[in-house]
């Protein structure tokens, strides 16, 4: 999720790409994968008897990783918030009934209300944009 959602999203509102689907729950998903693995270490580690002086820097370790899974959780609607506020100053605007969304929490933003478009996809949007600009295309 971090290298195919979060990443990307943050690429195009630096670029002021034409829409943008932003989805503050991916801040948790590192955190999750993280813990996981650091759960199944951990957890062999306890089954197969191995000192305490091996076992505990890797104990440390998830408890880091859950901290910050507890500090993403918290950030998820300080995020929400924030891009009610932020995204509009960069122009975008609010398009939640655009095709698409993986959740209820994800939302949707367009640079033009004329690409908010009921049943239309982020491509589509994006495809409106690159015929706008270019000459001769709306002939």
């Amino acid at each position: 999720m971090t290298t195919e959602i979060m990443v990307p999203t943050i690429v195009d509102i630096a670029n002021l790409a034409p829409a943008v689907q932003i989805s503050p729950s991916t801040l948790v998903a590192p955190f999750g994968a993280g813990m996981f693995m650091l759960v199944l270490v951990v957890g062999g580690m306890r089954a197969i008897p191995l000192s305490e002086r091996i076992v505990k820097p890797v104990e440390h370790a998830m408890i880091i990783v859950m901290l910050g899974a507890v500090v993403g959780m918290w950030l998820v609607p300080i995020t929400g918030i924030a891009q009610h506020f932020f995204m509009p100053s960069l122009g975008y605007y609010p398009c939640n009934i655009l095709q698409g969304n993986p959740n209820k929490w994800s939302n949707d933003w367009v640079l033009d209300t004329q690409w908010c478009v009921k049943g239309q996809t982020i491509e589509w949007v994006k495809e409106q944009a690159r015929s706008a600009v270019t000459p001769g295309a709306s002939r």
